[in-house]
């Protein structure tokens, strides 16, 4: 696995959302992570590394409020806030990795729950 690149960007409401983007030495696809409540997304390394060793790219970012994103702790305005947010940062992985590349959404717990409503609303949100 190569080295961990810290990335940012600003979510439509303006707050600085921080993340973490592993690349695959060989890659064919890419992939998102969505933490769970309470979490961030450096607490996927050790996931990152196998599926970095799987020749995919990840990318796992600290949703608002939490880890290193802005935001007050464990809170948001809405779900469309989420989904926003959630899709951003799906476009933050399809700009660090080749566009044909499958683009794969790995979601664990409360971030479960975000992505699920993002494909109700956005079923093509990701390849797979």
């Amino acid at each position: 696995m190569q080295a961990c690149r810290e990335l940012a960007w600003k979510t439509a409401d303006g707050l600085r959302v921080a993340a973490r983007y592993w690349p695959a030495a060989s890659p064919w696809a890419v992939c998102c992570i969505h933490h769970g409540l309470g979490e961030h997304g450096g607490r996927y390394k050790a996931v990152a590394s196998a599926l970095c060793a799987a020749g995919i790219h990840v990318l796992a970012f600290d949703a608002r409020g939490h880890g290193r994103t802005e935001g007050p702790r464990f809170d948001a305005p809405s779900y469309e806030h989420l989904r926003a947010d959630l899709q951003l940062a799906l476009e933050q992985a399809r700009q660090q990795a080749d566009h044909d590349m499958p683009l794969v959404l790995l979601a664990h717990s409360w971030g479960g729950g975000v992505a699920a409503s993002l494909l109700l609303h956005q079923p093509d949100a990701v390849s797979m």
